[in-house]
């Protein structure tokens, strides 16, 4: 209940949307109504008090009616009440239907309408008009009384008298009562049950399954914190049991008995802080926003803490973006941080757009171990083997100083024997890299040989192998 206390102290002074009065007392005024409709229905009487607690919640996704509050609030409100609080299901479900309370007596009721204020009609335009209401009286009824009269346009001195309404202690007491009241009647069902001491029941309550969300507020407000983890100039204050549940990274660090374990300040280096801000709030909500801008920091700090699912979702990212001027990039990052399934992604596109990607200066920045897997791969997006011939040539010149020494073993991976008979003879055979290679000049001879042979002018036997399979996409082409 002390949420409800603090997010009214917060909030209830606010002005209520469109009207002379504030949050808090259109909240009163509410249940002042209910409570004359049926002083004995405690839980109508609270739930008419907090039946717009979505507006105050200050949550961020949530889509807004212009300057009239939050669309959805009844909703946003029910599932605070029943998650957050613990109120009765009852009470929430009076709240989540208090707007459709209203579209119906819209409906049903002309005057009531006309009754409402200009910013409660308005309302109406994001909610769906009367008109198009379709909610059974059956379903409505008992929540109409939430509503009625709560939206009529008066100032709230002449509203109600001021010695009946209700205070907010008294509203959240009724609530504490009810609570109190249905254990009481839990604890008596369990006394008058027979229970045989071989048998056990298992309960659950939600309260629990929020916890996190309580441990994020903590962090939010500095409260309870045991550790600080400093990045650059920044210092985030954290509990060390949210870290060590949910980073292996830190894990490790608080259990395994590291220097670390006992310190109060702990220094992270060679990360990114904005990333580490990102994974820090990860580890409480297990949420994260992945943009162009942060995930090539964030991969990295994701892989280097070992919080695999971020790492997993940041390659994903990566994935959906490939594209001509950034595969290799990603590629040789995606390697470098060993991530094998964004490696082979990024080959599979390199592959299939082979023919463009050579054109680019990004070409000339592939490793040789990286060029050497892409061209002797079968699906090597390519409809002429001169093609390959022709870029393992110009990697090569791109600097001869340092990569004349890996042609022979490229010019391995090429399918000489099956590139045109005249381009072998009259380019390949006189580019003078090739001439002054040994082991160049044979793979050559080679070709030569199955060219002849083809061709009925030799009669030698001498196996090609797989230098005189097509690839994938080239097959057609040398189909007899």
């Amino acid at each position: 209940m002390e949420k409800l206390r603090s997010l009214y102290e917060k909030h209830g002074e606010n002005a209520y949307y469109g009207e002379a009065v504030t949050q808090y007392e259109h909240a009163l005024q509410a249940a002042y109504f209910a409570e004359q409709y049926n002083p004995n229905d405690t839980e109508l009487i609270v739930a008419a008090f907090l039946h717009d607690v979505g507006h105050l919640l200050g949550t961020k996704n949530e889509d807004f009616m212009g300057d009239l509050g939050v669309l959805q609030h009844e909703h946003i409100g029910a599932e605070y009440l029943r998650t957050q609080v613990g109120l009765s299901e009852r009470i929430c479900y009076l709240v989540a239907n208090h707007v459709n309370a209203k579209r119906y007596l819209t409906h049903i009721d002309k005057d009531y309408y006309n009754r409402l204020s200009n910013a409660s009609k308005q309302t109406l335009v994001y909610q769906a008009t009367a008109s198009s209401s379709t909610t059974t009286t059956t379903s409505l009824t008992p929540s109409t009384s939430t509503i009625r009269n709560d939206d009529i346009n008066v100032d709230s001195s002449d509203f109600v008298p001021a010695n009946r309404l209700l205070t907010q202690r008294q509203a959240i007491n009724n609530a504490k009562q009810l609570e109190s009241l249905r254990e009481q009647q839990q604890q008596q069902q369990l006394q008058n049950m027979e229970i045989d001491d071989q048998q056990a029941f298992e309960v659950s309550f939600t309260k629990h399954s929020n916890a996190f969300h309580t441990l994020f507020e903590f962090y939010q407000d500095q409260i309870l914190c045991d550790v600080e983890i400093i990045c650059d100039d920044q210092t985030f204050l954290c509990h060390k049991v949210v870290l060590a549940a949910t980073i292996p990274y830190f894990r490790s660090m608080f259990t395994l008995g590291m220097l670390e374990a006992d310190k109060r300040r702990i220094e992270i280096q060679d990360i990114n802080r904005n990333s580490l801000k990102t994974i820090i709030e990860f580890a409480y909500t297990a949420k994260a926003i992945i943009t162009i801008d942060n995930v090539q920091h964030l991969l990295f700090a994701s892989t280097v803490l070992q919080t695999e699912d971020l790492a997993e979702a940041c390659s994903s990212f990566l994935r959906q973006h490939l594209s001509l001027t950034n595969c290799t990039e990603i590629r040789q990052y995606a390697e470098l941080l060993n991530r094998k399934s964004l490696i082979d992604l990024a080959d599979e596109y390199i592959r299939d757009h082979f023919l463009e990607i050579i054109q680019l200066d990004d070409f000339y920045k592939i490793s040789y171990k990286h060029l050497k897997e892409l061209i002797a791969s079968p699906d090597l997006g390519i409809l002429d083997e001169k093609d390959v011939y022709d870029a393992v040539i110009r990697w090569v010149k791109h600097d001869p100083r340092e990569r004349a020494v890996h042609l022979a073993d490229l010019l391995h991976e090429v399918k000489l024997p099956l590139i045109n008979t005249e381009y072998l003879l009259t380019v390949i055979a006189q580019e003078e890299l090739i001439k002054t290679s040994l082991t160049c000049r044979d793979l050559l001879d080679e070709a030569k040989v199955y060219i002849f042979k083809k061709a009925n002018l030799l009669t030698t036997k001498s196996p090609m192998g797989p230098k005189i399979i097509p690839r994938k996409t080239a097959a057609g082409k040398y189909l007899i």
